[in-house]
């Protein structure tokens, strides 16, 4: 058996606990007027804080589809069980996206935790 740990980048890991645990990070979308971006891939926290107040950016949750392509990654490298970890489910739809694709992956044994919480709160 060997298992997984998956969070959304809304859960703000510290770069130090994702190394140390190998977790695999599903990033959120970062939306501005010009792009939607993909947070911790084309836009980091240090560019959304410079353009605060001026700017407050909306996000969205990960596609099914990258919820699949993130499950067969983590079977890719030989996992067999997957412990989720999501922001808040009252402040975006990660946790159902998240739960609903991997309840779909019959090799897979999962396990998806809505955090209630977002940023340090979700990453402790």
């Amino acid at each position: 058996m060997k298992t997984a740990i998956l969070i959304d980048s809304g859960c703000d890991v510290s770069d130090e606990l994702i190394q140390k645990y190998h977790m695999k990070v599903m990033p959120l979308h970062i939306i501005y007027p010009e792009k939607d971006y993909i947070d911790g891939v084309d836009i980091f926290p240090e560019t959304i804080y410079q353009r605060f107040p001026r700017e407050i950016p909306t996000t969205s949750t990960p596609s099914p589809q990258d919820v699949k392509n993130m499950a067969e990654e983590i079977k890719s490298e030989g996992y067999t069980h997957v412990l989720a970890f999501t922001i808040s489910s009252g402040l975006s739809g990660t946790y159902n996206t998240v739960n609903h694709v991997l309840a779909e992956e019959h090799e897979l044994t999962s396990f998806v935790l809505d955090t209630k919480s977002v940023s340090f709160g979700a990453g402790i």
